[in-house]
């Protein structure tokens, strides 16, 4: 467990939050870094992307956004560079669903705790995202994607991020979106290697095979496994 983990959680989790909305440039330090867990090789890699699909026609979405830390430097990024999309930030914001956490941990394929995650409340990232100016950028959609993806993928989509971390989870989401990402677009994957989440390698696999004839690339990169659709 990381540090900025540890400290989440042995603070009360309205204290931790009032805290940072009132001062919001403890966001930006080394420390917080916007609660996001892709800090280095993570991040460089999803501007990386993005600067690939930047002239591209389609919206972004990120599933398994949290506390919607990574959203909101994908939308500063977008913001630099001048760019006007819509980012869909999908998730729970409260945690994983527990049949599906239970079922990996009995098969062995994860060793998250039930409470992973769920230091998290959706009306604290919708002020979060206010607090950045994102409200009209960012789109945090609650809930599990059976239930949310089905509205959401009548859009187009030239960027995916998928961080959702159990295989289930992780390959529905891809196969749902899929579809609607465009000729050219890209669909990064988070925990390819990550030995707390087996099932992520599980589901990257399947998914490279089914779809084998309709991706021109792909590949590991230092942190995330990278799709490029034809």
């Amino acid at each position: 467990m990381s540090l900025k983990v540890k400290l989440f959680h042995a603070i009360p989790q309205p204290i931790i939050n009032n805290v940072l909305l009132t001062f919001p440039l403890l966001y930006r330090t080394s420390l917080i870094y916007y609660e996001s867990n892709m800090q280095g090789d993570g991040i460089n890699e999803i501007y990386s992307a993005l600067d690939r699909v930047i002239k591209m026609p389609g919206q972004i979405i990120e599933c398994g956004a949290a506390r919607c830390g990574t959203t909101i430097l994908i939308a500063e990024y977008l913001k630099k560079n001048n760019t006007n999309r819509k980012i869909f930030a999908c998730d729970t914001f409260s945690g994983f669903n527990k049949d599906e956490l239970a079922e990996e941990q009995k098969q062995g394929l994860t060793t998250a705790g039930s409470d992973a995650f769920t230091h998290n409340s959706f009306e604290y990232v919708k002020r979060k995202i206010r607090k950045f100016g994102f409200a009209g950028v960012i789109t945090p959609v609650k809930g599990y994607f059976e239930d949310t993806l089905e509205n959401i993928c009548d859009n187009k989509f030239s960027f995916v991020l998928i961080d959702c971390d159990l295989q289930k989870s992780m390959s529905f989401a891809a196969e749902r979106i899929f579809p609607s990402l465009t000729s050219g677009g890209i669909m990064l994957f988070d925990d390819y290697t990550n030995d707390t989440y087996k099932g992520a390698k599980i589901a990257v696999e399947q998914f490279i095979s089914k779809h084998e004839n309709e991706i021109s690339n792909h590949g590991l990169l230092k942190r995330l496994y990278f799709v490029k659709k034809t």
